[in-house]
């Protein structure tokens, strides 16, 4: 249950989230934002050129900073840079402009740091779960050891698997990472073919999940700010509201845009726009509505331009409403609702004052003079818990691992049968 204080709270944040929501105040988090494609256009020889000095630098930049094995401590964000500002400035050097350089950096640490995060969890995964089997027995009878490279299945005995999987029981994530870094130079105290059949997992993960590649076919994304546009912020501005003017037909939806060009003080690179049709048709007679941002994809062959399109999340008029539901998600996966009736409805007056940004002070004194229990009837509370339904999420996640394994040999076997 639920008592009088948790109820105004409730109450509070309802009218405080009804508000910012119906008078566009709402927050990055709660903004819906979609990608729209704006066509497609051969690539021109600078944009050619753009593309390839790119992905040639973001190859490097990668490979700076990947490491040599994946059970390395992870970099943090500023000894990721670090390395990567001087490769950055190497690029700069060589001619590449620098405003590029510095999305090439960008993009190489998050898609590092992403990869080199995954390679982690699946070897801690396979190393928890290392006991795991397949459900399905092979024609021999055997049943195959899920986590580990094929071949250890007739290699380990029960009493081996038993004994690694007693070693990794008691691990957390560190102490897991420790002991692949300890089988560099020794068994860990572990037999030396149960140590042997860990590196191996090492190994098979590590071919998995190697650094990340950027090869002829890739395509890149540019997510242009004012520092890529010639004219700056404003240049930049006048081209999103050029497509916006699209949505509401208050213009035809197009705009031209000139970033800069792949060199230092290089000619600028000119990019006609428009808004197709069916994209405007379909977002049409909304309001809230806008373009937030515009993207470069450069494919081998074809330059296609994206529109981040931005609409704030409306309320439903709350002005003569009765009944009302208030939710709060609270500490240890819990959420608390209050279901209420005002007999004469959500005044007008309520709701200016919610607009007004009151404090809590401000709040708890306005719902002490103006709500009342004979003014407010509650019909329900409630507080449930999530953690029945977290419990089942794991279940499933171990499940989806199990299968996630089984897929992997089975591509692997298939692999060396095309072999």
């Amino acid at each position: 249950m639920i008592g009088p204080s948790r109820q105004r709270k409730l109450l509070e944040k309802f009218f405080r989230t009804w508000f910012e929501m119906a008078y566009g105040k709402g927050s990055a988090k709660t903004d819906l934002k979609r990608m729209a494609d704006l066509g497609q256009t051969p690539m021109t020889p600078e944009i050619a050129e753009l593309r390839r000095l790119c992905l040639l630098t973001v190859q490097e930049m990668s490979q700076a900073v990947w490491p040599e094995t994946i059970t390395d401590p992870r970099l943090t964000g500023k000894e990721l840079d670090q390395i990567l500002l001087r490769v950055q400035s190497d690029a700069s050097k060589r001619g590449l402009n620098n405003v590029w350089a510095e999305k090439m950096r960008l993009l190489a640490k998050s898609a590092v740091t992403e990869q080199w995060k995954r390679a982690q969890a699946r070897l801690f995964g396979r190393l928890k779960h290392v006991s795991a089997r397949a459900e399905t027995p092979a024609k021999d009878g055997t049943r195959r050891l899920l986590n580990l490279p094929e071949v250890w299945t007739s290699r380990l005995s029960e009493a081996d698997v038993a004994a690694i999987q007693a070693r990794a029981d008691p691990l957390d994530f560190p102490a897991a990472m420790s002991l692949f870094r300890d089988l560099r130079s020794g068994d860990a105290v572990l037999t030396p073919l149960q140590a042997e059949a860990l590196r191996d997992m090492e190994a098979a993960v590590s071919a998995r999940f190697g650094c990340p590649v950027w090869g002829d076919e890739a395509a890149i994304q540019l997510h242009l700010d004012y520092r890529c546009v010639r004219g700056g912020a404003d240049a930049l501005a006048t081209a999103l509201a050029g497509l916006a003017s699209g949505l509401d037909r208050s213009g035809d939806g197009t705009a031209v845009v000139e970033i800069s060009s792949h060199r230092p003080r290089g000619p600028a690179i000119r990019i006609p726009l428009r808004l197709p049709r069916p994209v405007a048709d379909r977002h049409q007679g909304d309001p809230g509505q806008t373009v937030r941002s515009l993207v470069l994809e450069l494919g081998p062959d074809l330059l296609r331009p994206k529109a981040v399109l931005l609409r704030q999340p409306r309320a439903p008029e709350i002005v003569g409403a009765k009944t009302v539901l208030a939710e709060d998600f609270g500490y240890a996966n819990t959420s608390s609702m209050v279901v209420v009736r005002c007999a004469d409805g959500v005044t007008a007056e309520r709701v200016a004052f919610a607009g007004s940004k009151p404090g809590k002070r401000e709040m708890k004194a306005f719902l002490e003079t103006h709500v009342s229990g004979a003014e407010v009837e509650v019909l329900e509370r409630a507080q449930l818990s999530g953690r029945a339904f977290l419990a089942r999420v794991a279940e499933h996640v171990d499940r989806i691992d199990t299968l996630r394994s089984e897929i992997d040999l089975g591509h692997a076997r298939l692999s060396r049968l095309k072999g």
